[in-house]
């Protein structure tokens, strides 16, 4: 499936632009987001079954149905077995809903979206990680404590592993849509031969290995020379990240960057 809007805007300004986002007004999506707490990494890469589809009332669909058919996502292959596996349809309209999430999700209004999005392609561009870090830190601080992972209050039904993955689930979460909104080139969980990294960053030339844990930046260094996450960009400039979570704070703490 294609765009027209956006494809006859492309061959009559002659530049490659974001314009799907103006074929429609996002202010339904985003209090639809708002009222129904969406998160990017809920769905994406996953299999939902053929019943889930079925038609309902706007508000009682579940998310992942009205953001099918609405167009936010789409299906990118099918299994017997496990049903429709969903994802963005494209990355114009991954990095527009990315936007629209920092703006219903985690609490900034457009302007201050539009800053940290040109703040983190600066940093990119003068290979300034401190200025990008700080442009995650200022993401956080945003975020309404409300919506930050707590403890289960049974503490018998939960682990402490159960907690910290789904801690580390969230912080991976948000990272990857405030990096998405800025249009920047990222995926996560990319596999390899001895495991999977969190996130995966290219820019120009470049490819920052990023690991996220509730521990000191060294451990998350230490994971990702282990499992050699690196190995498959040997010959471009590689930059190894540790960045440490502090749950207490609601924040990131600290990082560590090797070249």
């Amino acid at each position: 499936m294609y765009n027209p809007f956006s494809i006859l805007n492309i061959l009559n300004k002659g530049q490659f632009k974001n314009y799907w986002v103006e074929s429609g007004s996002p202010s339904f999506i985003i209090k639809y987001a708002e009222r129904h707490d969406l998160k990017p990494n809920q769905w994406l890469g996953k299999y939902v079954e053929e019943d889930i589809l079925s038609t309902y009332e706007i508000e009682e669909a579940p998310p992942v149905s009205f953001l099918i058919q609405a167009g936010y996502l789409t299906f990118k292959g099918y299994n017997q077995n496990l049903g429709y596996l969903v994802d963005y349809p494209n990355k114009e309209v991954r990095d527009t809903f990315s936007k629209l999430l920092m703006i219903s999700e985690y609490n900034n209004d457009t302007q201050e979206a539009n800053n940290i999005r040109e703040e983190i392609r600066q940093a990119l561009q003068n290979r300034d990680f401190e200025r990008l870090y700080e442009q995650i830190r200022r993401t956080f601080s945003n975020i309404p404590y409300t919506l930050f992972e707590p403890r289960k209050k049974d503490e018998a039904a939960e682990t402490e592993r159960a907690y910290i993955e789904r801690l580390e689930g969230f912080y991976h979460s948000v990272l990857l849509t405030m990096l998405w909104a800025a249009g920047v080139n990222v995926r996560a969980e990319e596999l390899t031969a001895l495991g999977r990294s969190d996130l995966i960053l290219e820019y120009a030339d470049d490819v920052y290995i990023i690991e996220l844990k509730k521990q000191p930046p060294e451990v998350s260094l230490k994971q990702i020379r282990q499992k050699e996450y690196g190995m498959k960009y040997s010959g471009r400039q590689l930059y190894l990240v540790g960045i440490e979570i502090n749950d207490e704070r609601r924040n990131v703490s600290g990082y560590k960057i090797e070249e």
